[in-house]
């Protein structure tokens, strides 16, 4: 339906995206890795210890979906693909001492919110992303921060856009 510019140094080519997020107490973001190395002089019982730094980000970069948002009514009616990308900032702390799926964030329920919110239509990209950040902030525990990018692959018009929302 629209011609789709190419820029080979991009993933996903030249494509429209909005951010959204959500910072449950003004969380800072933290450079990863998330779990810092053995320190020199932290003995415990004759054995080293591991520091592990309690604020960890899980991510799902990539999820493509088959939608109809824009305002266009051709956008509505043919649809497009979408590109969405999540960062979560939560306690992983837990986590990583129990090794149990019961102490973190289930990835695959975070990518069923967001497949279910990418299927209700909407003109704008901004609605989409904020609908689903506030799904997830709604439907989840333990997130601390919630950053959403939603792009489309194809734009509605001709020529080069370069930009990040």
């Amino acid at each position: 339906p629209y011609p789709a510019g190419r820029d080979d140094n991009h993933p996903h080519g030249e494509r429209m995206e909005v951010k959204a997020t959500y910072d449950r107490q003004k969380a800072v973001r933290i450079p990863y890795p998330c779990m810092r190395g053995r320190q020199k002089n932290d003995r415990h019982m004759g054995k080293k210890k591991l520091k592990i730094n309690s604020l960890g980000a899980i991510e799902l970069l990539g999820m493509e979906f088959h939608a109809t948002h824009g305002c266009l009514e051709s956008e509505r009616a043919e649809g497009n693909t979408f590109i969405v990308d999540f960062v979560g900032h939560t306690d992983i702390k837990r986590a990583a001492l129990t090794d149990s799926l019961q102490d973190t964030l289930d990835y695959s329920a975070v990518y069923s919110i967001i497949k279910r919110e990418m299927q209700a239509p909407s003109c704008l990209l901004e609605s989409v992303a904020g609908r689903i950040v506030d799904a997830i902030a709604r439907e989840t525990k333990g997130l601390l921060f919630i950053q959403v990018t939603v792009a489309k692959k194809t734009r509605p018009w001709e020529g080069p856009a370069h930009g990040r929302g």
